[in-house]
């Protein structure tokens, strides 16, 4: 009979392999000191890199680590952290502390307990000098290699924090000072907000903010960061097809996720609390999109439609002083208007509110080919916009005028707050080329005095 036999372990290849487990070492040193002080309830996390001496010192005011706790820290694969409370519980993330210089120096601090460690290679012994006088953990590491330290740079650890820690710096649960600089979580202008409370059984509860941005947003800034104990395990759109999906960003707290990440904390698995949550976040924010999308176009319309009631007010005011522009429009005095169509009494009016509302709203796509308000005058003639990239600046469809919002003039005159007047020269335009010959230099010159008397007589009503 043969005998039993343990499973031997290659100590030296194991670290290297894990080593190499990590896409880049400086960046899981700093995620994992981070990630232990949290763990430890630290308010106020130092981390600190001298170049030229190549030391890196990192230091929290948490709860630091019993005896026990302390000795485990050493021991690979091994880990006194619950899954269900901390994100932490492979035993792996001591690796680049040691791997990341030639020797580093440990020291804890808690109410029980107070020890210190050098950790050089394979080996670990106890270091009678301690430094410090209140609750918390210390990591010095010395003889960082060339590689790492420029990855310690001031501007990347900060972006590196950003990167895993934006949420937890903004709720202000814990604040990170790198180089003396205290690191503030990164902002952008946003035009929407929606608050998350949803509770996933059996699995969990997740909360948090969505955020909708004025501009379209990087494909490292845009995205849902899912947040497991307070660490961004990864950014997520959820798969939605929107297409203005590039300006969602924000947060949501699912530490139910715990056990779904893989041991780098890089990504989830696809294990069914993440599928599912992944499905109703998916729901969630297109639900969400879809909203946005109705509430702007009623602002637009709201917007338009008094910005068209101006432009018509000021047309016909125009036209009245220049009938050589109306020679084509079915021009109806005022007076005349009234005498044809009185004014309905207030049981009329109350009867016809229905009426009124849909004029007042009126959609002509099937003739303008817009769902744009449109606005009527006096003289027969409408002003409404539609958008068309290769379209010109405004066209006439039968007596409306049309005006391209998408047109590049248009925008640029929106960026310069001179909306209005463009929209006016639109009008001008296309009533001088509804008025006018178009051949011949004497006609030419017409169409230029046409112009000039147009924004003059605009400037006047204007004045009074």
């Amino acid at each position: 009979m043969s005998e039993r036999r343990r499973l031997g372990v290659n100590l030296r290849r194991l670290v290297e392999d894990i080593t190499r487990a990590y896409p880049n070492l400086a960046r899981g040193l700093i995620r994992e000191c981070i990630q232990n002080g949290v763990d430890a309830g630290a308010t106020e996390i130092q981390i600190d890199f001298d170049w030229e001496q190549r030391i890196f010192q990192y230091h929290d005011d948490g709860g630091g680590m019993d005896a026990e706790e302390f000795d485990r820290f050493f021991i690979i694969a091994e880990s006194s952290k619950d899954p269900r409370r901390h994100i932490g519980q492979f035993g792996w993330g001591k690796i680049p502390f040691v791997k990341a210089g030639r020797y580093a120096i440990i020291e804890t601090r808690s109410d029980t307990y107070h020890g210190a460690m050098h950790w050089q290679d394979l080996e670990y012994w106890p270091v009678e000098d301690r430094h410090l006088d209140k609750n918390g953990t210390s990591i010095t590491i010395h003889d960082v290699a060339d590689d790492i330290a420029i990855d310690l740079a001031t501007d990347k650890v900060i972006e590196a924090v950003r990167e895993r820690w934006s949420s937890a710096l903004a709720k202000k649960t814990v604040r990170v000072i790198v180089d003396g600089t205290l690191v503030e979580p990164q902002t952008y202008e946003y035009l929407h907000r929606r608050r998350i409370g949803r509770t996933f059984p059996p699995y969990g509860k997740a909360k948090g903010v969505l955020y909708f941005a004025k501009d379209d947003l990087t494909d490292n800034e845009c995205g849902v960061a899912v947040n497991v104990f307070g660490q961004t395990v990864t950014r997520s759109l959820f798969g939605i097809s929107h297409p203005r999906r590039y300006r969602v960003f924000g947060y949501v707290d699912a530490d139910f996720l715990a056990e779904s990440k893989t041991s780098d904390h890089s990504r989830f698995r696809k294990t069914s609390e993440w599928l599912t949550f992944q499905r109703n976040m998916r729901r969630i924010l297109l639900g969400w999109l879809r909203r946005i999308d109705r509430e702007e176009w009623r602002q637009l319309a709201s917007r338009d439609m008094r910005r068209l009631r101006g432009l018509v007010r000021d047309l016909d005011s125009i036209l009245v002083e220049l009938p050589e522009l109306t020679t084509v429009l079915e021009y109806v005095p005022e007076e005349e208007a009234l005498r044809l169509h009185p004014r309905p009494g207030k049981k009329e009016r109350k009867e016809r509110t229905e009426v009124k509302q849909t004029k007042k709203w009126t959609r002509r796509k099937a003739r303008t080919g817009t769902w744009a308000p449109v606005r009527t005058g006096r003289f027969g003639i409408s002003v409404t916009f539609d958008g068309t990239e290769d379209g010109p600046e405004s066209w006439l469809s039968g007596n409306t005028i049309v005006i391209n919002h998408q047109h590049p003039a248009y925008i640029r005159a929106r960026e310069a707050r001179q909306l209005y007047y463009h929209e006016l020269k639109c009008c001008a335009n296309e009533l001088i080329k509804l008025n006018s010959p178009v051949a011949g230099e004497e006609n030419l010159l017409k169409v230029f005095e046409l112009q000039e008397k147009f924004f003059l007589t605009w400037a006047e009503v204007a004045a009074r």
